[in-house]
């Protein structure tokens, strides 16, 4: 139905009446090309990450038609059947507006390879591969309807919104086939992977009004929201007996589901109110409360959340701004889970969910010293609260209790964490041509919940950009962030990590005469961790201090553009990226740990070539030629080096 609606509305104006036509000439602007392009893959898709490599028409079309009070326009563009962008706006004086849009995206997937397994018998991992060599891939269509209604005299909308999202495909399901021990004491853990098809749908529905009253404005929404997972919904494996030393049998062998894609749905409702934007005093509120639910487990969350916003003018340089947050959750889930297999069925008590409360104030002021002088400052303060449960608890785990086996019934996370941070800005026109920004931010956490939060956060940037002249531009800055984390949780325990992430960009375009342009760019990326990592060697938790990761990118590019003449444009580009990453521990823990480089290591230089001409036949009519050449080649797994070049010839016609 939506595909048909493009098509009707693009053939209306094609092949609309003569009349018509020439009132749309006469009235109107339109953009119309057609053409063909060829695309080729030798080796991996890699090197064409969001290419369907299959030789195809191409269409593009804009096209307005202002008919007041109509007002329509259409814009459709198509390389293939798997990568297109559509679009449709219609208005009738403002009273009706209706926009439809639908965004298809084509993206070809890695087969990540586990490597050989260990020939040692019942080494660990054991690493299977259930489908080698099989390709990988995914169709994403995003659609988006909007209707808004208007009363003719009076400040009142209605609207309503629709979303929904499509993604299917084969995808390559990457599991632990579990950790189990047999009868001689043996432990061995399997990493398996095997195709899984998708046809995953999200569909959300939006309904409000709202409506001008005086000084203040209201509005009013009803979201409804809904995943569903076909496909594979669910996959099966045969799981070996799993033994343990003091309870014997805790599962016997059989088929088993595991990995199970659950469908979802939730809705909520939402008030908003805020005063007229004008004044020295601006406030405004918005309180939303919903539910969210999963339909296979009949897991639960009742939510509500609170907004307030103060703006206050005092002075005419001076702006103070004053925010709180507030979210209320409440989880629930079914008091046990039951697992059916191919020749048992296993029920085990589910530890409660963790609900929480979290208020966040923020203050921040904004003071125009002179006319080049801005300087802006922020503090907030954060604040979580959890119930986890009582401390040390336990409860059975089997229903019925067959072994006697117990875990905890309380959650090893924080149950209050607090976070303030600070922020700074200033903004300085140097010169009537130089303007410099810079950005600095600090942050610390009490109690962090997780492993991967910090203690302490320091963040800086630093934004320098200069037009001394109409033909030359340039724009330099930095970003970094430094964090440090100490006494890292359990199994953790007395262990650290510092992670520092840095980011340099650098871009210079110069006009040459009056038909040329160059544009140069550089950009630097890196993200360094230095963190314990913990072993698991003979059932025993032995952290290794100190273990560095490190991922390092540069990314060079030219662009050169030249107008042989009036009717002739040609533009050439190169763009080089070279990436690595490395994982390396000292091995003191267990000369096998060594071996964990492998899968961590990262060479990969990308290159990307491309040029093109444009050529005016005459005002109106003309044609475009365009070149692109990419490669991928990964210096550490040349199964994913590959070639693309991509050739997208079009003719056009403009009124």
């Amino acid at each position: 139905m939506k595909k048909n609606l493009f098509i009707i509305g693009f053939v209306m104006m094609l092949w609309a009446s003569p009349v018509l036509a020439q009132q749309a000439l006469e009235s109107n602007d339109g953009d119309i090309k057609v053409g063909y392009r060829w695309i080729s893959l030798d080796g991996s898709a890699r090197s064409g990450e969001y290419e369907y490599f299959q030789k195809s028409d191409a269409l593009s079309a804009v096209i307005e038609w202002d008919r007041l009070p109509h007002r329509f326009m259409l814009e459709y563009h198509s390389l293939n059947e798997k990568d297109f962008f559509k679009s449709l706006d219609y208005s009738f004086s403002d009273i009706v507006v209706f926009n439809a849009t639908s965004r298809k995206l084509f993206h070809n997937l890695d087969h990540y390879s586990f490597g050989a397994p260990d020939p040692t018998p019942l080494a660990s991992p054991l690493f299977v591969d259930n489908n080698q060599g099989d390709p990988y891939s995914t169709e994403n269509t995003f659609n988006t309807f909007f209707l808004r209604l208007k009363t003719p005299n009076f400040p009142f909308h209605f609207y309503a919104e629709a979303r929904s999202f499509e993604k299917e495909g084969t995808v390559q399901q990457r599991f632990l086939r579990g950790y189990f021990q047999s009868a001689a004491g043996v432990g061995a853990i399997d990493k398996l992977s095997q195709s899984r098809e998708i046809d995953w749908r999200t569909n959300e529905v939006k309904a409000g009004a709202n409506c001008h009253l005086g000084p203040v404005e209201l509005d009013y929404s009803h979201t409804e929201k809904r995943f569903e997972a076909n496909g594979d919904k669910v996959l099966y494996d045969l799981y070996p007996a799993a033994y343990d030393s003091t309870y014997g049998t805790i599962r016997a062998s059989g088929t088993y589901p595991h990995n199970l894609v659950p469908d979802l749905e939730s809705s909520s409702d939402t008030v908003k109110i805020h005063t007229s934007h004008t004044g020295r005093i601006v406030a405004a509120a918005t309180y939303t409360t919903g539910e969210k639910e999963n339909r296979d487990s009949g897991a639960r969350t009742d939510y509500w959340n609170a907004a307030g916003d103060l703006t206050i003018t005092p002075l005419k340089n001076l702006v103070v701004f004053f925010k709180y947050r507030h979210y209320d959750l409440t989880a629930e889930n079914p008091d046990t889970v039951t697992i059916i297999g191919s020749t048992n069925t296993y029920t085990y008590n589910v530890r409660d969910s963790i609900s929480s409360q979290k208020d966040i104030m923020t203050g921040t002021m904004r003071y125009r010293v002179t006319d080049r002088l801005t300087l802006k400052g922020e503090y907030s303060v954060e604040k979580i609260q959890r119930e986890v449960g009582t401390a040390g608890a336990t409860m059975i785990l089997e229903v019925p209790d067959v072994t006697g086996r117990t875990t905890l019934a309380s959650w090893e996370v924080a149950p209050e964490t607090t976070k303030s941070a600070a922020k700074f800005s200033a903004t300085y026109r140097i010169m009537k041509k130089l303007s410099a920004r810079a950005d600095y931010s600090h942050s610390e956490i009490d109690n962090p919940a997780y492993n991967f939060d910090p203690d302490k956060s320091d963040a800086a940037k630093v934004s320098l950009t200069w037009t001394p002249t109409q033909r030359l531009s340039a724009l330099v800055s930095y970003s970094g962030l430094r964090e440090r984390r100490d006494d890292l949780e359990s199994p953790l325990a007395g262990g650290d990590r510092e992670t520092a992430r840095d980011q340099a960009l650098g871009s210079v375009t110069v006009l040459v005469g009056k038909r040329s342009s160059i544009t140069t760019s550089y950009a630097y990326f890196r993200n360094q961790a230095d963190h314990t990592v913990t072993f698991d060697l003979a059932g025993t938790s032995t952290p290794e201090p100190g273990v560095p990761y490190d991922d390092v990118a540069h990314v060079g590019s030219v662009l050169l553009t030249h107008a042989l003449s009036d009717a002739i444009t040609v533009m050439a580009e190169a763009t080089r990226s070279y990436s690595r990453g490395s994982f390396r521990n000292s091995g003191s823990v267990s000369a096998d740990t060594l071996g964990l480089a492998e899968f961590s290591d990262l060479k990969v230089v990308e290159d990307i070539y491309a040029a093109g001409v444009e050529i005016a036949f005459a005002k109106d009519i003309g044609t475009e030629f365009r070149y692109q050449y990419r490669e991928y080649n990964d210096k550490v797994d040349s199964s994913n080096d590959g070639t693309t070049q991509i050739v997208l010839a079009t003719m056009s016609v403009k009124w």
